[in-house]
């Protein structure tokens, strides 16, 4: 960092996120990763800053884990991806999580990530070059 001239960085966890399919190992997943961040900028509080991951599409775990990530950990924020497992931020199913995000005025990292079903679409590229412009 300091050879690049970067002052602060912010950890978070980048796409494909901690949910991988089952609500209760993506919980457990956000809050090891989340709690990992939280000792790493704690041991270097002047370099870093954290964007806790939620475990979504499961909104119920996202309260829980944004809850103790802001209140306990002292997380900057949040990180979420465009999408998870095709539930986009619009969805009305997340509108609880925005809800208690906005009363907190938390702040929100948004990372894109693959669309559903971008193999089909990938031309054998990296999808980062071709589908998360479109995400």
């Amino acid at each position: 960092m300091r050879r690049g001239n970067i002052t602060k960085s912010y950890l978070s966890i980048s796409s494909p996120g901690t949910h991988f399919g089952d609500d209760a190992a993506a919980r457990s997943l956000a809050r090891e990763v989340n709690e990992y961040g939280a000792r790493t900028r704690d041991a270097h509080p002047e370099r870093f800053g954290l964007f806790a991951s939620l475990p979504l599409p499961d909104v119920d775990g996202a309260l829980a884990e944004a809850a103790y990530a802001l209140d306990v950990l002292g997380a900057d924020g949040v990180a979420v991806e465009s999408n998870h497992h095709g539930v986009y931020l619009g969805d009305e199913r997340l509108t609880p999580l925005w809800e208690e995000l906005n009363r907190r005025g938390a702040l929100v990292f948004v990372h894109p990530t693959s669309p559903p079903h971008a193999d089909a679409v990938d031309l054998g590229r990296p999808r980062p070059m071709l589908e998360f412009l479109f995400d």
